[in-house]
């Protein structure tokens, strides 16, 4: 994916060009779409132009210049801000409506890159500014036959880390043995390394009320032991460690006992059946032959806890898309948070994973959805459907 896509979507959408714009580091699409090495220093404003047709124009300062070498595009330097907006309006000259990193209303911060300054500047310029989100989705966030390959095999790795993870802790607490959070984690994470699989963050294991806390994070000293009939929580992410790799994201949900206790399995059914939702809705509209957006399924899925009587618990979005990075720049599964309407096209790899965090629990359920060349929904991970037991 690269340059022809973005050029492809920019000619079927009637715009005139893409403006990526960057100043030290603030735009990581630029990494994306800019040819070259990733790690080149950039200490000034930097603009890459892509036109609906032709060849791209990178706008760096000349203190840069070193920096900028090799790009597959024309080159203008500028020393001063006079010579910078000289040479914006030059390559801008011809156009009328320009893409850029920017959501109307901050709808969409996972998109809005840049500052209100800057927009200014391409506005007064008599340029009419557009959203690049669908654009940057198409031409960089879909997936490829062998990036989904990467994903495939580290879902295969890391399921099998979180089950040996959870009989770890069955297994040492069943003989009377002693475990903690920090320690069920770190055993993870050994598996990961010794498995070929990078992260950007350990795993999350959380037990009884810390599985409330969408985000805990057990500390190095002073984590939670593991009892026997404790409720687990276990959130892992991981790539292959290999260029190109995608990740794989998945949660499940344990009880240290042979019964688990009544109200703990009606808000685990609860949760596992709003997650079957979003993937109904995204059946549907499959069948249907019509598109579907982020926030339209997220809204499908939170619906199923509103009758259920626990959306108030429910308090993060449906799923995030994933990539190279584990949050990546496709559609999100959001209208709540934030509202995404970006649609679900073919080539995105994205979670599904509602959650009810409770003060004395909590329970995620996360799987991961590839979306192929027709629009049919797979679900590429293995999908929990009961508590795990001893």
């Amino acid at each position: 994916m690269g340059l022809k896509e973005a050029q492809e979507h920019l000619r079927q959408k009637g715009l005139d060009g893409w403006l990526v714009y960057d100043f030290k580091g603030t735009n990581p699409v630029l990494k994306r779409v800019l040819p070259g090495p990733e790690d080149r220093m950039l200490t000034r404003r930097v603009f890459y132009w892509i036109p609906a047709e032709g060849r791209p124009t990178l706008i760096g300062s000349a203190i840069d210049a070193g920096q900028l070498k090799g790009a597959d595009a024309s080159l203008r330097s500028y020393t001063h801000r006079a010579s910078l907006v000289d040479a914006l309006q030059d390559v801008l000259r011809e156009a009328r409506t320009v893409a850029m990193e920017y959501a109307p209303g901050g709808a969409l911060p996972y998109v809005s890159r840049v500052d209100g300054g800057t927009l200014d500047l391409i506005r007064g310029m008599g340029k009419t500014v557009v959203p690049s989100g669908d654009l940057y989705q198409y031409a960089y966030a879909r997936l490829s036959d062998a990036e989904l390959a990467t994903h495939r095999a580290a879902a295969k790795k890391i399921d099998e880390a979180k089950d040996a993870c959870f009989a770890h802790i069955f297994s040492t607490v069943g003989a009377g043995g002693r475990i903690t959070e920090r320690e069920a984690q770190q055993f993870i994470a050994k598996r990961f390394r010794d498995e070929g699989l990078v992260t950007d963050h350990d795993p999350i294991v959380a037990v009884n009320a810390h599985a409330g806390d969408p985000h805990y994070a057990p500390p190095a000293e002073g984590s939670a032991l593991i009892r026997i009939d404790d409720w687990i929580l276990i959130d892992l992410w991981a790539k292959l460690a290999q260029p190109g790799s995608v990740y794989a994201d998945v949660t499940w949900t344990g009880f240290a006992g042979k019964r688990v206790p009544k109200r703990h399995l009606e808000v685990f059914e609860a949760v596992r059946d709003a997650r079957d939702a979003g993937v109904a809705h995204l059946e549907a509209a499959h069948k249907g032959g019509r598109p579907t957006t982020g926030a339209a399924t997220d809204h499908a899925v939170r619906e199923h806890l509103v009758q259920k009587g626990l959306a108030g618990w429910f308090t993060h979005r449906t799923g995030h898309s994933l990539g190279h990075e584990v949050h990546s720049e496709g559609a999100n599964l959001d209208g709540f948070e934030t509202y995404d309407t970006r649609e679900l096209i073919p080539g995105l790899l994205f979670t599904i994973e509602p959650g009810v965090y409770l003060p004395e629990f909590g329970v995620r359920n996360e799987i991961d959805v590839f979306i192929h060349g027709d629009g049919r929904p797979e679900v590429t991970t293995r999908a929990q459907r009961d508590v795990v037991v001893p």
